[in-house]
């Protein structure tokens, strides 16, 4: 009995090693709650409050777990570009970019969303030379990872087609949304909302090029899809709607835009 007295106070007076770890792990809890109070925050639309937030859980993941710190800038990222400070926002998805590749590899899916993530911020800068090269490497990241009859990996050729139309390189935009159309209709089917999708940019992209009469099938056939999957009052439809209607006018077929556009509207 004596001996197991005499043994407590020699185990309290040990090192502070739990110390160090209650220490550590409180820290952390405290990182999260700043991470999930930031994006309350960011959801409410209180960017710049959230990004304050965001960075107080920065200064200790930077410390215990490098690998959050790329969430972090993440939502960083997303508050910047929110509040229109592309620059800002730039810095910090290229963080995310440099935290993902060091320490997940340059083959990992999250490092390929990392990268999407940034080349979408150059589309919407209008620096498109910029995002190019960035989506072509998510393209052959997610193919190797993903395969080739993935609904991401459409979803990755139907965002570098539409920056080839953006670039005016109509003759490279249209073999990617033609795959991404065939891959879409064998996943997911001919009456899903994404191959609708994939119809309404086609069809998008035949109009631009002047060929109407290849666009207009494209567009009848996606608003029929988005009618019954997804009714004639979500904005989608209105959208499908609202495309036809323009071919219309553009093919001198007023008549039949008409009250299509008043169907959009109502």
């Amino acid at each position: 009995m004596l001996l197991s007295l005499l043994i407590v106070p020699l185990l309290l007076c040990l090192p502070g090693a739990s110390h160090a770890d209650t220490s550590r792990e409180s820290q952390i809890e405290q990182a999260d709650a700043y991470f999930f109070q930031g994006k309350k925050l960011y959801e409410e639309g209180k960017y710049a409050q959230a990004i304050t937030l965001f960075e107080k859980a920065v200064a200790i993941d930077a410390k215990y777990r490098p690998i959050d710190l790329a969430y972090d800038y993440s939502w960083i990222g997303d508050a910047h570009k929110a509040l229109g400070h592309f620059d800002r926002a730039e810095l910090a998805y290229m963080r995310v970019v440099v935290t993902r590749k060091k320490v997940l590899g340059d083959e990992h899916l999250d490092y390929a969303a990392s990268l999407s993530d940034l080349a979408d911020l150059y589309y919407e800068k209008g620096a498109y030379d910029k995002a190019l090269p960035l989506l072509k490497l998510v393209v052959a990241i997610r193919k190797k990872v993903l395969g080739e009859e993935h609904t991401t990996y459409a979803s990755t050729l139907n965002n570098l087609a539409v920056l080839y139309e953006r670039m005016g390189a109509y003759d490279k935009a249209l073999p990617l949304h033609q795959r991404a159309l065939a891959i879409r209709k064998k996943v997911l089917g001919e009456s899903h909302p994404d191959y609708a999708t994939s119809l309404n940019n086609l069809a998008g992209l035949y109009e631009d090029m002047g060929a109407y009469d290849k666009a207009l099938p494209l567009y009848q056939q996606a608003l029929a899809i988005r009618e019954k999957a997804l009714g004639e009052e979500h904005p989608d439809y209105a959208k499908s709607l609202n495309n036809l209607a323009v071919l219309y006018e553009r093919m001198g077929a007023y008549d039949k835009a008409l009250p299509l556009h008043q169907r959009a509207l109502a």
